[in-house]
């Protein structure tokens, strides 16, 4: 079984993004392309559509503005 690095943890309960998570969103706000976002992190844009994959399944969405959406309404769900 592979140990996972403290960067790919899973998401915490609750909505909490995880560190490469956030920097996936993050980048994915600024507007960059899966090739951008891949460079910027060091990985492959095949990685990167990995985290994208996962976090719409975690949200429920089918779109980059719906995971920006539904990261924001969560980020006030839990400020409130």
């Amino acid at each position: 079984m592979r140990r996972l690095r403290a960067r790919e943890e899973p998401a915490a309960a609750g909505g909490q993004l995880n560190d490469r998570q956030h920097a996936v969103v993050q980048l994915v706000g600024q507007g960059l392309t899966n090739q951008q976002i891949a460079r910027r992190l060091d990985v492959s844009p095949h990685t990167v559509n990995y985290h994208l994959r996962k976090l719409y399944g975690n949200y429920g969405v089918r779109s980059r503005i719906g995971l920006l959406r539904a990261v924001q309404d969560g980020v006030r769900a839990n400020a409130g």
